[in-house]
């Protein structure tokens, strides 16, 4: 038995429902997923993020080599540093989206474990006389993160020192009191709330949750993959595997942010730069408002004057705003002309419109 399933061993005996994620065990719920909503938007929520990988490079040609490799900058980022960045194939879609961490011997790729060998093998090839190793250090690592407005406070509390105000991907050490080192609290904010990955020895993970969970004031929830869903959506976060693939580029993704085109060439660079001139994408990731109370399937088909423009990627009732949301890939084109858009659902075709992200 793996330490993901001593973990989901341990969350069924906390409340979990069975759920599934990428072929792992996971916690779909923990009774009412509109509650585990209401205590990530209101207090402090707990989220399993087990399934959070990640590939160490190290050496001294480390950040030379990642600057030329990878879509975003790398040579600023100072230990305690970190943000999106990505490995592209020379068309410029996507191989690898993640985000990346400086420490002061290494940097950690942060990726979905399925996704970890994808990132290695795109990177191993163009390793020839550079001083840099990669290794998965997936097995190492287990992630819980902690969500909701008193996120900050619950660690402060619990590790004795005020976390500092930083951008996402930023991250420090931590001491958790019966939780051996070491232990790092990563910035991400991908419920829409003030939130951190935990990262602790992946041993640790159990221990770690019921630490957590023993806290009193503020006194954090369990929250399932059902509301977890819910609230990245409302909050407008994509995820990699779900609704960005390798038949992206980050334009047509709408994350122009993690492309640096100050920098020098590296792979996909000259279609993104084209691209870009252009103005447009052939194809972009953008939200939807749909008719009625049930979500369509991922991959259901988006419609204009009756023929197929898109692709549903990901969809869910919301609890805040309300109605249904989703994300499509639709052609560009299509959205230029504002043409009323239709989703298919099983046998039903629900009026759909654009919508703001994050979705309000």
């Amino acid at each position: 038995m793996g330490a993901d399933s001593h973990l989901f061993a341990f969350l069924e005996t906390i409340g979990a429902h069975a759920g599934e994620r990428r072929g792992v065990p996971a916690a779909a719920h923990f009774g009412d997923p509109a509650w585990e909503h209401d205590a990530v938007r209101r207090s402090v929520g707990l989220i399993d993020r087990s399934t959070l990988g990640a590939v160490r490079i190290r050496g001294a040609d480390r950040a030379s080599f990642l600057e030329h490799m990878l879509a975003n900058e790398v040579k600023d980022l100072a230990p305690g540093a970190g943000r999106w960045n990505a490995l592209l194939a020379p068309n410029g879609k996507f191989i690898a989206l993640f985000r990346l961490l400086a420490f002061p011997e290494s940097f950690l790729a942060l990726l979905d474990q399925a996704d970890a060998e994808t990132l290695i093998r795109g990177l191993d090839p163009y390793l020839i006389l550079e001083e840099a190793e990669i290794e998965d250090a997936s097995a190492e690592w287990g992630a819980v993160h902690v969500a909701g407005p008193e996120s900050g406070k619950l660690l402060a509390s619990l590790s004795g020192s005020p976390l500092p105000h930083v951008p996402p991907g930023h991250h420090r050490p931590l001491s958790l009191p019966g939780i051996p080192g070491p232990i790092h609290a990563v910035k991400d904010c991908l419920t829409g709330q003030d939130g951190f990955d935990l990262l602790v020895p992946r041993e640790r993970l159990v221990d770690t949750w019921r630490l957590l969970l023993l806290h009193e004031s503020p006194k954090p929830r369990p929250v399932g993959d059902e509301a977890f869903e819910v609230l990245r959506m409302e909050a407008g976060t994509p995820l990699f595997g779900a609704d960005i693939g390798p038949d992206l580029g980050p334009i047509e993704a709408g994350l122009e942010t993690i492309v640096s085109f100050r920098k020098g060439c590296f792979p996909g660079q000259e279609v993104l730069a084209k691209t870009r001139s252009r103005g447009k994408p052939p194809k972009s990731l953008v939200g939807l408002a749909i008719e009625g109370d049930r979500p369509p399937d991922r991959g259901s088909a988006v419609l204009a004057e009756g023929a197929e423009v898109g692709r549903i990627t990901s969809a869910v009732r919301s609890f805040h705003p309300g109605g249904v949301i989703a994300f499509a890939v639709i052609r560009t084109t299509i959205i230029e002309k504002g043409l009323p858009l239709f989703a298919r659902a099983g046998d039903r075709i629900l009026a759909a419109r654009l919508a703001e992200t994050p979705f309000r």
